[in-house]
């Protein structure tokens, strides 16, 4: 598939990332209200909130750089790890990522980030996240009881939906796609019983 996408990728994608932030940043400006609505008896309550959701914020704004800007080209494996170990704790979703001892290409932790990413539009609700690691192989499986590789996501990964039908979440696996189209990688997506799989594999 092309490298360039569609306007609307980019519009879509921004969404996103505002309807993410929003829920963190908006409990932030609620403890500061709290405070100046009530004062001082507020405050133990009200310091919890604003300490947790900067938290929340910090960690969601850390996966996006690595996801979604240049940041992402260079960093190491092992940080983007520990980004999205941070990223996800505390949520449905269980991530299971050893160490990888495998040698990777340049920005592919920024395309494993992005297949990391897909996880709650894969496996709705609880779920388990695993990735694992071959030479020239990274494998991504979402296990749920609702896992299910919906068909436009499907589509998006295989660089044949229209721009007209995209969706947040289907621009999401459009973006995946055209990443690991620039590193010359191969896409593949499987679906078995309660379990979706990804596959990305390139030239080692």
């Amino acid at each position: 598939m092309p490298q360039s996408i569609d306007l609307r990728v980019a519009e879509l994608i921004c969404s996103r990332l505002c309807h993410d932030l929003i829920s963190p940043i908006s409990a932030i400006n609620n403890g500061i209200e709290l405070i100046a609505e009530v004062g001082d008896e507020a405050r133990p309550d009200a310091d919890m909130l604003i300490a947790e959701s900067a938290h929340s914020a910090s960690r969601r704004l850390r996966v996006f750089r690595y996801a979604y800007g240049l940041a992402g080209q260079d960093v190491s494996l092992d940080e983007i790890r520990s980004v999205a170990l941070a990223y996800f704790e505390g949520s449905k979703v269980q991530l299971d990522w050893p160490p990888i001892s495998v040698s990777l290409p340049p920005g592919m932790g920024k395309i494993i980030l992005n297949l990391l990413l897909l996880a709650p539009e894969l496996a709705r609700g609880a779920c388990k996240v695993a990735l694992t690691a071959s030479p020239g192989e990274i494998a991504v499986s979402y296990s749920g009881a609702n896992a299910k590789l919906e068909e436009d996501i499907a589509a998006a990964l295989d660089g044949a939906v229209l721009s007209d039908n995209l969706s947040p979440a289907s621009a999401h696996a459009v973006l995946t796609a055209a990443l690991a189209a620039r590193l010359r990688a191969k896409l593949t997506h499987a679906q078995d019983a309660d379990t979706v799989t990804l596959r990305m594999r390139w030239s080692s």
